[in-house]
This record gives C-alpha cells, sequence and structure tokens, in this order.
C-alpha cells in the first residue's frame, strides 16, 4: 500500500496542485517547495537504579512501597524519581506470586542537564518494573527495572516535493532552517493510536510503547505480549519501540492530526517537469571522430608548412582540356619555343594513341561482382525481414552482451559503405572521363572542353550532365547520391527491442476456499480492524489491496512453477474463476410489514426523539407463523428540522438465526453460524416530524451468495509467488456467474467497519454501514439517504462496501489447504491451471521494415542501373551512333590520364594552341569563349600537313594544316600505315 499524497516514511508535508485543480502526473510531475513537518526522538537508556527497601503492608494486604527509588541515566547529573511519588512507589500485586507494573509519563521536570537529550523538547519517561518471589513461601522479593528517558518533537522546515500523481518525491532542502512547534509527540500518539496508554500506569498488563509496537506489527520479534517474560523487562526492548514507534507513527500523526485547512488554498510559486526527449552524442564515438579531424588538420597543416614553396600559381582549372592548353601555351612560351619533348613524354604521348587501359572500377568483372553483391545483400536483408516479422525478431540479445551491439551496427554499416564507396569510385571515373569521352565521339565546343565533371558537387553534376545529355553520368551521379544514404540507413536497420515471449505452463491448485475452524481469535480481530483503513481509503489512487485481491474479487492459490526464472521479468496471463459475493435484492412491499410507533417525544431542550417499530410475520419451517418485531432506530433530531433520516440495517425472517429464535427450533449456533448464505434488510427513509410519519420509506432485502466469476487477470512473479499487476486489472466477465461450486461461510463483517461519526448528529439515524457512505468518508450527503433518486447508487455502494469487505476476509480467514477438510466437506479434486507466461524482459534484434525497404529500394535500383550501363557501354565502341547510356571507356586513356604530364603528352602535338589568343591565359571565361566560339574541336588520330606526320591528341578542326583523320575505330592501324607512314 503506497503513502497518500502528504506523506512518506519520513516526513509529512503541505499538499498542492496545479490551478487547473491537477496534480502532477508521471510525465509531466509539478515540483514545489513547501513546508515539511519532521519528528525527532532521543532516548537514554538506564543506567542503573537504586532503592532503599521494598516494604510489604503489615496488614498482608496486596501492598508495597520501594522506597527512595532512583533512575539513574547516562548524561545526566542528577538521578531522576518517578512522577507522583515522593519517598516511595506504591505497586499493587499478589502477594504469593509474581507481577508487573508498566508506565509512562510525558509530564516530567527535567533534570539538571542531560546531555544526550534535546533541550528543545519535553521530557518522556517509560519504565516497566517487575517483582518475583524465588518460592512461594519466601519472605524476599527480586526487583528488577528497565526504563528510558526520552524527548520527543516535531520541527518544520522546508523541503522540496516533486508530485508525479502516484509516488511523489521529497527531498530535504540542506542547510534549511528548523523551527520547533509545541506540541508534544509523545502525548499525540498515546491519543491517536488505538492501542495507546503512553501516559498510564498498568499492573500485569503490557503498556505504552510496547504494547503500541506489538499491536501494529502482530507480534514483536522473539517475544510475546506476555507480562510474566523475563525478555520484555530490558532496557533495549523499551527503547527499540519508542524510537520505531515515533520514527514509524510520527508522520502520519502530522499528516492526520496536525494538518489544517480552511478552505481557501495559498498561490504558490512551483514548477511542471515536462519530459523531453533530446539529443545526446556517444562519448566515444565523439572522442573517435574528433581525433580522426584532429589527424586530418594536422595533416593539412604539415604540408602548408613544409610545401609552402612548392605551390604555384594556376590560370586556369588543369582538370579540364582548356585549361591543360592554355598551361601549355604558357611553358612554351616562358621557354621561347625551345624546349624539347623528352622520350618519356613521347612514349606518353604514343600510349595514348595505342593503349587500351579500363580503369579498375570499370572493368566488367569489376561490375559484375559489385551488382553480384547487391543481389546478394539484396536477398539477404529480404531474408531476414521475412524472419524478423515471422519470429518477432532475428535472434534474442542477452542484457549482458554489453558490446554486442557493435555487430549489428557496425558490419551492416561496413557493407553499405563498401558499396557506396565503390559506386562513388564509379562515378568518379565516369565524371572524370566524360569530357574525353565526348570528344572521342562527336565534336565538342569550347565550353563543353572548358568544364569538368569531376571538381563540381553532386546536383551540379546532374544539372550539367543533363543538359550535355551525357546519360552515363547523371545515371552515375544519381546512384552516387542515393547510395551516400546506404551508410546511415544500415546503422539503423537493426535495433534491439523487448518483446515479450509467451509461453503457456500448468499451475496446480494449492489452496481452496472453505468453512475453516477459528484460530486466533485476536489475531484475526486485529487483521479485521486493518482492514476498517482500507474501506477509508477505497478511491485513492495509490491504494493497493492485500495480496490475491482485487476489490471485490478473492482470486484461487496456485502453485508455482520451476520453469519460471525469477531474475526474468514475468507476466502470467490466465483465465480463471475468483469469488465474488453477489446480492440479490427485492423490494419489500409496505403491506408484507406493519410501522408502529411514529409518534415524535420532544425534550425541554429543542430535541426531538423518535422509535419507529417495524413487525413483519412469516412463516416458520414447521408451519407455524411467527413475527419478526424490531425497532428500526433510534432516531433524534432537532425540533427547528423538518425532516430527519433514516438509513440502517435490519434483521431478515429469512435470516437461520432469526428463524431459529423465533420459531422455536432450538438449533445450536454452531449449525447456522456462518452460513453459506445470508440475508440483509436496509431501511431508507425520510420522517416528517411535523406529520409524525414517513414521508419516503423504502425496505430493500438482498439475498448474498459466492459466486463463481470467470476473469481475466494478469499477474507478476515476485519473490516467488504469484502479484497481480497493478497495470493491468483484473478482467471479470459478470454476465458468465454461476453459483460457487463448493458454498461456504460469508463472513460478519461488523467488526471490520471503520467507527466513523456522522457530520450532523442531529439529522436523524444512520448504522456504520452507512456512515461510511455519507460525506466526508463516501460520495452522499445525509439527505440523499432519504431521497429516491439515489436510491439504487446507495444500495449499489452498500453492496461493493460488503462485497469488499468479505472477500479480504475471507482471504485469510477461509484459505484451506489443498489436503485439508473444511468444516462441512473434504477438498475438493485438485485441478490444474493453463496459464500464458509472457516474458517482458526478453530483448530480440528486430529488423526495421520500413528503414529496410528504403535500403532494398535503393539497392535494387543501383543494381539495374548498373546492369543497365555495364551493357549499353560496349554499345558506344560498336555503334556509330551516340547511346543516352554509353560512354567510351576502353581504350580511351592510359592509365594516370588526369594527371599535368598525361594530359601535356596528349596535347603536345596539337594546333590547339596555335587557335589560342594572345593572353588567353588572362582572359575571363567569357571573354574567352567568345573569342573561341568559332572553333570546334575533337579528339582522335590528325595528320599535320607540313611535316606529313601523324598525331593522336585533340585538335582543332578545320584546320588545312592539321586534318583530323579519325578515332580509333574508324581508321584502322594498317590502313594508316600503308597511306601516311610514321615519322
Amino acid at each position: 500500500m503506497g503513502y497518500p499524497f502528504g506523506v512518506n516514511e519520513r516526513i509529512s508535508y503541505q499538499t498542492f496542485k496545479s490551478k487547473s485543480g491537477s496534480r502532477g502526473t508521471v510525465d509531466a510531475p509539478i515540483g514545489a517547495t513547501v513546508a515539511g513537518l519532521s519528528t525527532e526522538t532521543q532516548c537514554l537508556k538506564l543506567e542503573n537504579y537504586s532503592y532503599s527497601e521494598i516494604t510489604q503492608d503489615v496488614n498482608k494486604l496486596s501492598l508495597y512501597s520501594v522506597r527512595d527509588l532512583e533512575l539513574h541515566f547516562n548524561s545526566c547529573e542528577e538521578p531522576l524519581s518517578i512522577p507522583g511519588f515522593q519517598d516511595e512507589t506504591i505497586y499493587y500485586g499478589d502477594t504469593t506470586g509474581n507481577f508487573s507494573h508498566w508506565g509512562s509519563h510525558s509530564a516530567l521536570i527535567k533534570p539538571t542537564s542531560c546531555a544526550g537529550l534535546s533541550h528543545e523538547f519535553k521530557y518522556s519517561l517509560y519504565y516497566a518494573a517487575r517483582f518475583e518471589r524465588p518460592t512461594i513461601n519466601s519472605s524476599s522479593l527480586d526487583f528488577d527495572l528497565a526504563a528510558v528517558l526520552c524527548s520527543s518533537g516535531l520541527w518544520v522546515s522546508r523541503v522540496k516535493v516533486t508530485d508525479n500523481g502516484t509516488m511523489p518525491l521529497v527531498e530535504v532542502l540542506p542547510d534549511e532552517n528548523r523551527y520547533p512547534i509545541t506540541a508534544n509527540l509523545w502525548d499525540l500518539i498515546d491519543n491517536s493510536v488505538p492501542s495507546g496508554g503512553w501516559n498510564e500506569s498498568s499492573i500485569n498488563r503490557v503498556s505504552g510503547p510496547v504494547e503500541t509496537a506489538y499491536n501494529f506489527f502482530g507480534n514483536l520479534s522473539r517475544m510475546g505480549v506476555d507480562s510474566s517474560g523475563a525478555s520484555l523487562y530490558i532496557n533495549e526492548v523499551l527503547y527499540r519501540s519508542v524510537m520505531d514507534m515515533s520514527r514509524i507513527l510520527g508522520p502520519w500523526i502530522g499528516h492526520y492530526r496536525l494538518r489544517h485547512s480552511d478552505g481557501q488554498y495559498l498561490n504558490a510559486t512551483g514548477a511542471v517537469f515536462t519530459k523531453v526527449t533530446k539529443l545526446m552524442v556517444n562519448k566515444w564515438t565523439c572522442l573517435s571522430m574528433t581525433t580522426i579531424f584532429g589527424l586530418a588538420m594536422l595533416m593539412v597543416a604539415l604540408v602548408l608548412l613544409f610545401f609552402e614553396n612548392m605551390t604555384m600559381i594556376w590560370y586556369r582549372d588543369l582538370l579540364t582540356v582548356i585549361g591543360n592548353m592554355i598551361f601549355l601555351q604558357h611553358q612554351r612560351r616562358s621557354s621561347d619555343g625551345g624546349s624539347k619533348d623528352s622520350p618519356r613524354l613521347k612514349d606518353k604521348a604514343i600510349e595514348w594513341g595505342n593503349c587500351d587501359f579500363t580503369p579498375l572500377v570499370l572493368k566488367v568483372w569489376a561490375r559484375a561482382s559489385i551488382i553480384s553483391l547487391i543481389v546478394v545483400v539484396t536477398t539477404g536483408l529480404s531474408y531476414s525481414l521475412k524472419t524478423s516479422m515471422e519470429y518477432q525478431g532475428i535472434a534474442t540479445v542477452s542484457e549482458e552482451a554489453n558490446h554486442a551491439y557493435l555487430l549489428w551496427t557496425s558490419v551492416p554499416t561496413l557493407l553499405m559503405l563498401s558499396i557506396a564507396l565503390y559506386i562513388n569510385s564509379f562515378d568518379s571515373t565516369y565524371r572524370g572521363l566524360a569530357t574525353l569521352s565526348a570528344l572521342a565521339t562527336k565534336s565538342c565546343r569550347v565550353t563543353a572542353m572548358d568544364m569538368s565533371f569531376s571538381n563540381m558537387l553532386g546536383l551540379q553534376v546532374l544539372y550539367h550532365s543533363l543538359r550535355a545529355h551525357i546519360g552515363t553520368v547523371t545515371v552515375t551521379q544519381f546512384l552516387a547520391i542515393i547510395c551516400g544514404l546506404l551508410t546511415t540507413l544500415a546503422s539503423v536497420v537493426f535495433t534491439v527491442k523487448t518483446i515479450p515471449e509467451t509461453s503457456t505452463i500448468s499451475l496446480q491448485q494449492k489452496i481452496w476456499f472453505g468453512s475453516g475452524e477459528i484460530r486466533n481469535a485476536t489475531e484475526l480481530s486485529r487483521k479485521r480492524q486493518t482492514l476498517s483503513s482500507l474501506v477509508l481509503r477505497q478511491g485513492d489512487g495509490l491504494l493497493t489491496y492485500p495480496k490475491k485481491t482485487y476489490d471485490t474479487l478473492v482470486f484461487p492459490t496456485f502453485g508455482t512453477s520451476d520453469g519460471l526464472d525469477p531474475s526474468q521479468n514475468i507476466s502470467i496471463k490466465a483465465n480463471m474463476s475468483v469469488a465474488m459475493l453477489k446480492p440479490n435484492c427485492w423490494i419489500v412491499p409496505p403491506d408484507v410489514y406493519n410501522l408502529t410507533k411514529l409518534e415524535r417525544i420532544d425534550s425541554s431542550d429543542g430535541y426531538f426523539t423518535v422509535q419507529p417499530q417495524i413487525t413483519e410475520s412469516f412463516t416458520c419451517p414447521n408451519g407455524s407463523q411467527a413475527q419478526l418485531s424490531q425497532t428500526i432506530a433510534f432516531v433524534l433530531g432537532e425540533r427547528k428540522s423538518d425532516y430527519v433520516y433514516l438509513a440502517t440495517g435490519l434483521d431478515a425472517p429469512e435470516d437461520l438465526r432469526i428463524v431459529n429464535r423465533s420459531c422455536g427450533l432450538s438449533l445450536r449456533d454452531t449449525n447456522i453460524i456462518p452460513a453459506s448464505t445470508k440475508f440483509m434488510t436496509y431501511a431508507l427513509g425520510k420522517y416528517s416530524q411535523e406529520q409524525e410519519k414517513f414521508s419516503h420509506l423504502s425496505i430493500t432485502r438482498c439475498q448474498y451468495s459466492w459466486v463463481e466469476l470467470p476473469t481475466e487477470a494478469n499477474f507478476t512473479f515476485r519473490h516467488g509467488e504469484f502479484v497481480l499487476n497493478p497495470g493491468d486489472l483484473p478482467r471479470p466477465d459478470e454476465s458468465r456467474a454461476q453459483p460457487w461450486g463448493m458454498p461456504f461461510n460469508i463472513p460478519d463483517i461488523h467488526d471490520a467497519l471503520p467507527e466513523v461519526m456522522a457530520s450532523d448528529s442531529y439529522a436523524g439515524y444512520f448504522d456504520s454501514w452507512f456512515r461510511i457512505l455519507s460525506a466526508p468518508f463516501g460520495r452522499f450527503s445525509l439527505d440523499a439517504f432519504g431521497d429516491p433518486n439515489f436510491e439504487e447508487e446507495i444500495l449499489k455502494d452498500i453492496h461493493h462496501l460488503y462485497g469488499f469487505l468479505a472477500a479480504q476476509i475471507v482471504n485469510f480467514e477461509n484459505r484451506l489447504d489443498i489436503t485439508q477438510n473444511s468444516k462441512d466437506s473434504p477438498p475438493p479434486t485438485p485441478f490444474n491451471l493453463t496459464a500464458n507466461v509472457i516474458n517482458l524482459s526478453r530483448r530480440r534484434l528486430v529488423q526495421d521494415p520500413i528503414v529496410t525497404y528504403v535500403i532494398i529500394g535503393i539497392l535494387t535500383l543501383t543494381a539495374l542501373l548498373s546492369l543497365l550501363v555495364l551493357i549499353t557501354d560496349p554499345l558506344g565502341t560498336t555503334s556509330s551512333k551516340s547511346q543516352p547510356f554509353s560512354m567510351r571507356i576502353e581504350g580511351l586513356a592510359p592509365d594516370g590520364y588526369n594527371s599535368i604530364a598525361a594530359m601535356t603528352a596528349l596535347l603536345k602535338d596539337s594546333n590547339a594552341m596555335d587557335h589560342l589568343p594572345e593572353g588567353a591565359e588572362h582572359m575571363s571565361k567569357k571573354e574567352l569563349h567568345e573569342k573561341l566560339s568559332g572553333l570546334r574541336f575533337r579528339m582522335g588520330w590528325f595528320w599535320r600537313e607540313s611535316t606529313q606526320t601523324r598525331h593522336y591528341t585533340i585538335g582543332v578542326l578545320d584546320d588545312e594544316n592539321f586534318e583530323f583523320l579519325g578515332n580509333k575505330d574508324d581508321i584502322a592501324r594498317e590502313d594508316a600505315l600503308l597511306r601516311y607512314p610514321p615519322e
């Protein structure tokens, strides 16, 4: 059972709520700093004691005197005398046996100084004396004494309370001032608990804190409450009882006895805490990335530092053909045209015309391998997704596998990174060769020559490739962009989720409900008194019902299975029959009973009384007639009131006890009580003191019996037993209720009803049943009990009250072992209950369907487009027409084609430099394009007329001295050697 709002195990505090009248919730708790009340108890144990003598009355009466008794406590400068006595302490007891004396006092005159006790509060003394004769006829008397001297008080200080609606969190603020209050905690406990006696003396009966502790806990550890037990008369027992009871009961005293409300609320400032989902940075990932970035920056800095003198200014981008031409022109002019070609440069130039090089990433086997890999990955993802959806995950992940997540995050990421890197290399190679491929197949203008796809960004590449109708670059760049998403998607495609696992177990019945023998009547009475506090907390959101019960339902007990692992978060779901007390009610018509004695009896003090009597005739089992006459109530009201109200329970002639007494059946009570069926009669009325009659009177009679109620219940497995899950409440099906198979007694609940007073004692008569339903304990005002419009709801609450208390009492009084006989019958045959065990802690590796579909879509598109490019590439060589997705690649350029040396070797014999204007390196791109707008360029074999030599280069067409012969595929080498011998 949880604590109500306003108190916890250490402190009671001011309550609060938002202006809208609501409390905080788990998702949005409310925090405020309020006043908190805490208790403080300090005690000193008796060090020793002294007395002069113990005398007995000369007349042999049971009167003893302990003369000059002084109690010595450590840290107290002066001894203490027991209050109320001067030079002697008197005890009464049996002069022939042993006896004891228990006493406690809270109004003590303080000793001069006790260093171990607080001087802020009053001192209290608690002691226990034991007298014992060595033998019955012995004239001597042994005397033992235990005592504690305590100071108990209450403090008020500021505390911070965070109300989450279920279990508020209370934090005592450090360095806050504390203020004592004048209330005496010792007296408050004495006046609050049922077993008080904290300020009284008793002979041969334990009283005070020890008695309170015994009643509070049900027993005292390793000892009884028998006053003759020597183990009680030690300082430690008294000390422990005072300290424990003050600590436990102190906050409750503050919550219920010292709290004051005048119905008005004070405005205060608090805070509402809302849950915010934040993006957190992984520490080790962040450190790794920072290290890598730092190393990259260091390398750049070293390059700039050590190679500063090796840098130069480039007039044009050397990734473009025009840039290389301008660079070569500038170099020739700088050397006055006197430079000679080196043998290495000549070899490189010959390599351009005779090479059959294909970049590695564009080789057929490499492209076929990556397509095959994509097909395998796509197939694997599809199969794993099917497995994940069919079996609620791919594999079970243990909580101990702390770093196992690296397996399903890193491996897919590295795999997708490999594919993305290949596609990016694939795209980069095509972009680098795009201009050369265009020059090899058709003539190009200067704008195409002064552009390179290699130094463009992704979207810029798409734009210019579409304008230039270079479909292959468009496709490869699109693939590079979408494949860049694969790495991110792969990191989240596999996640670990908690997915419940359901299995079936068989549970064997251990307990059955039967009418058992009354065992410890005192213990049962104490438990029933405890239940009365539950009645007053009905509707409290923090109320936790006793084990194996929920509200009006009482659940059977089943044995646990060896297959259940207590370390796992297990939930057990079962459909079972539970016991519930069900009423069957009818209205008693007025012609069945006779109502008399309705006259009002006035008193001189302005009040009146009326004692209506009801008489009902019925037929006895032996055929004779009998009458049941009973006074409904002793109604007390004020003369100035027009009406008084009545709500009470009455006897019923169907009750066997009434029949036995009225019909003279001579049955013994043991044959009647308890009964498996009970009858109750409820009278609700409104009495007019002016007319001296009831303006409304309704009598309802109900038959109560136990029924089996099919119920779907969910349990958790805690500490080796099944406990109802408070987050998933039982769901009974009342439409399928049927009588309980083996009837058992319905308990009497009167001693479990809390004793409360009606808000107005002169408003009429309300017995203990109905006082609980009236405000402020229930939901009805007093005049509602005389209003027929509320009658159905009142009876509904009465049935609930009866059913709730009956279920709770049966829970601890009527459970019998499956092998034990009841008073009425042998035990039933045990049966097995089939239940579903749900493992709520199972962690499964789950594949995200949406992310998988996106990855499969990207990979499928990549494979198809890569296959398309692979098939159409050869068409660029075999066909004379330009294909939209084909580029001449094989033999297009030698290895290292994008270096300055390779481009110089290609362009050294070109006529293009002769057509470049003077100072081209200083012209803007627009101006240069205007100067060269009439030129067309082509890459292939050219014939220089002036030298009668053939060259493979990029040249300007329509030049009489530099004739274009064709590309490598148009002119066979053999024909060229015959017609134009090489230089």
